[in-house]
């Protein structure tokens, strides 16, 4: 069972509207220890800094200390563009480790086949006792990769994990919109009117929004727009 703690990773300026989506998910859990991280510890293993060291932005960075964040404390990590909705299920939240399904995805090296859907297993959202051993292989996978790719730390190396261990995944249906990506037009957008707009879909935990670069800029204007809306959260 993953320990009652949750994580958020955040590295460089913040938006107001990133601590408001942050806040959203933390309501759904009362009583839990938050963390978020805006730097590595100091005093961090060298191999952990190694890999921070290469990877070439901040999106990689912060795969490498989700995993960090994980091992040191266990718990439910999500990323920061998550609108909460409803808390995971329990057997997700006792289960020593799971991570969330997204039904697509073009790189072969990250791609899992669950009841004949394509997709990945992402790190987006992370649920893990600091002791599983499926986290430790995780680990050992992504402090030896070489982030070459956009999923170098994250979906390849969870895939192979995942493929040897059958650990639980998050339904797409659970996540808004499970059939988006963030190259979709106006993905991120719809995501925010059906968090804040539109009541949850059944099943439905989180709306994605899919946030990336100056989208978070777009999702500022978003939160200032639907101020009075958001304030009664």
């Amino acid at each position: 069972m993953a320990p009652r703690r949750l994580h958020f990773v955040w590295l460089g300026p913040e938006l107001p509207v990133v601590w408001f989506l942050r806040r959203t998910v933390a309501e759904l859990y009362p009583g839990w220890v938050v963390h978020v991280w805006t730097e590595p510890p100091a005093d961090w293993p060298g191999a952990w800094q190694a890999a921070y060291d290469r990877a070439p932005d901040y999106a990689r960075r912060a795969d490498i200390l989700r995993l960090w964040a994980m091992t040191a404390e266990g718990g439910v990590y999500y990323d920061s563009d998550f609108a909460g909705r409803a808390p995971l299920p329990a057997e997700i939240l006792d289960a020593p480790f799971a991570c969330a399904f997204l039904p697509r995805c073009a790189d072969r090296d990250a791609q899992i086949c669950v009841g004949g859907v394509v997709g990945s297993a992402a790190n987006g959202l992370i649920v893990a006792d600091r002791e599983s051993p499926v986290l430790a292989e995780l680990v050992a996978l992504a402090l030896a990769a070489t982030p070459d790719a956009w999923m170098a730390y994250g979906a390849r190396p969870m895939a192979r994990v995942w493929t040897r261990h059958r650990f639980p995944l998050v339904p797409a249906e659970a996540l808004f919109p499970g059939w988006a990506t963030r190259s979709e037009p106006g993905a991120p957008e719809r995501a925010w009117r059906h968090a804040f707009h539109e009541p949850p879909d059944d099943g439905e935990c989180a709306a994605h929004l899919w946030l990336l670069g100056n989208q978070y800029a777009l999702a500022q204007e978003w939160y200032e727009r639907d101020r009075e809306l958001t304030l009664r959260r």
